[in-house]
């Protein structure tokens, strides 16, 4: 995946986390990765390592990692915890697919624990 982003010209990220856990960052958060439309500018960026087909499960030292990752990045940008938010929540936007229309950013999805999420960040940031 990181060297995915890394060849890319037009898709970036801040941050990647792999399923075990691990942290890589590929673009520093003073500078803007191209991750979502229309909110690159004002957001960091970080992709989950996931199959994004709303099954599998994210590990919990990859939520674990999260948590650490974005009470760090709160506290240094002064960012409410309501303005954590997945690409499911800011980029609405669709395309065809096989003649219906179909959501362009669908993660994290269904399956992402949100409500632990937001508490391990709390616990993090304390």
């Amino acid at each position: 995946m990181a060297r995915f982003f890394a060849r890319s010209r037009r898709v970036s990220i801040h941050y990647i986390i792999a399923r075990g856990g691990q942290l890589v960052q590929m673009v520093p958060e003073d500078e803007i990765a191209i991750h979502t439309r229309g909110r690159n500018r004002h957001s960091v960026g970080i992709e989950l390592i996931n199959r994004g087909d709303g099954i599998q499960p994210f590990p919990e030292k990859q939520i674990a990692r999260l948590a650490k990752l974005i009470a760090a990045i709160r506290a240094r940008h002064a960012i409410p915890l309501d303005a954590v938010v997945g690409h499911d929540d800011v980029d609405r936007s669709t395309f065809r697919c096989a003649g219906e229309r179909v959501r362009r950013k669908q993660d994290p999805g269904p399956l992402f624990p949100w409500k632990a999420l937001r508490l391990e960040v709390l616990m993090a940031g304390m």
